[in-house]
């Protein structure tokens, strides 16, 4: 008998049965694993990036301004 063999889902597509599904280094585990890692990260990224947009309009307003505070200390006596 094999380790693993597939069985229909009902609404398409095969599913792993057996001994090798449930196996710590599955793939289908594995994808499982990396799936969630990813989801994570995305929700860690997606805070550090509203994090720096409350900082956003600040910045933008102290670059504009830094070339006029540059011109009026150099066209300064």
């Amino acid at each position: 008998m094999p380790l693993t063999s597939y069985r229909p889902k009902p609404f398409g597509g095969y599913e792993r049965t057996g001994a090798v599904a449930s196996h710590p280094s599955s793939p289908v585990l594995a994808c499982g694993i990396f799936l969630w890692v990813l989801v994570i990260l995305m929700a860690v990224n997606g805070a550090f990036l509203t994090l720096l947009y409350g900082t956003y309009a600040k910045d933008v307003t102290r670059v504009q301004e830094e070339p006029d505070r540059r011109r009026t200390a150099a066209l300064a006596p």
